[in-house]
């Protein structure tokens, strides 16, 4: 699945290390995973997704604690 850029970005810069990459892949796979404020819109992403709102900041909130664990904060 892929995740809006704004819920990466965030992943991206509460890491503390000094590479962190969030990859996704779209075609032949479940989706998008749009991010809280598209769903204010009607858009490709949110009539075709499979997930249901909030369901990004879930992932983004679980992905930087299990990166902290990691990096043992």
């Amino acid at each position: 699945a892929e995740l809006f850029d704004r819920n990466s970005m965030a992943i991206e810069e509460a890491s503390p290390f000094q590479v962190t990459m969030c990859l996704g892949y779209t075609n032949d796979s479940v989706g998008y995973i749009p991010a809280d404020y598209v769903w204010e819109y009607t858009s490709y992403e949110t009539d075709t997704t499979r997930f249901e709102r909030g369901t990004a900041e879930v992932i983004e909130e679980t992905m930087k604690k299990m990166i902290g664990e990691l990096y043992g904060n």
